[in-house]
């Protein structure tokens, strides 16, 4: 099976978590697009990748007009990359409430994250996030450990640095019944490269031409 294709934040030369950016994404052709989120002193979640002055803030893109963007591509999903979780029950009552709760997921979820990502908004499922050595990703028992823990945290698979990505890794993780999603491909050579290892889903900069890759396959 071929792997979904994710448009990074900032994709084909827009700027990053903007609703310009989600538009090029999906006219791209992509799968998946990707947006950072982070919540206002008042709790509003926005989208930006770094913290913001209060000032920047009341000038982010708010997630509730991403969403409404959103829910106008019913077939397509669409990753929040979390980088703060101050605010989650609201996060996940405002996807409910625009209608996009069956297309959204988590990313950026470090073991840290997860006890109030799981409270906070249970019905959202997430990849892991693992601080993790590219080297010790080719032995087997480093990989499991990294599939146990997965597990244990309940997500749904890893969300890995293409550094530390290998066929074991993926192979492995796949026999645990998790997905793996590799981010994040800037270049032809390294989509190639990573599209050969067959990960569930792969994050770029490029995702027309990761597209054309994968449409020759």
């Amino acid at each position: 099976m071929k792997p979904t294709v994710t448009a990074h934040t900032g994709c084909l030369n827009t700027k990053a978590n903007t609703l310009a950016s989600i538009e090029a994404g999906f006219a791209s052709g992509a799968d998946i697009v990707e947006i950072d989120i982070r919540f206002r002193a008042d709790g509003e979640p926005i989208l930006t990748h770094n913290k913001l002055s209060e000032e920047e803030e009341q000038n982010a893109v708010l997630l509730a007009d991403a969403f409404d963007l959103i829910r106008q591509f019913p077939d397509k999903k669409v990753n929040l990359d979390l980088k703060e979780t101050s605010n989650m029950p609201f996060l996940q009552r405002l996807a409910d409430d625009k209608g996009v709760l069956d297309q959204v997921f988590f990313t950026g979820v470090f073991p840290d994250f997860v006890p109030s990502v799981r409270q906070g908004a249970p019905k959202i499922p997430y990849y892991l996030n693992i601080n993790y050595s590219a080297f010790l990703a080719h032995f087997s028992w480093y990989v499991d450990r990294m599939i146990k823990k997965a597990k244990q945290l309940g997500a749904i698979g890893l969300n890995l640095n293409k550094a530390g990505c290998t066929p074991k890794l993926i192979r492995k993780t796949h026999n645990a019944n998790l997905l793996v999603s590799v981010w994040t491909i800037t270049d032809i050579p390294g989509a190639q490269k990573y599209l050969t290892m067959r990960p569930d889903n792969v994050t770029c900069k490029n995702p027309d031409e990761v597209l054309m890759l994968l449409a020759k396959d």
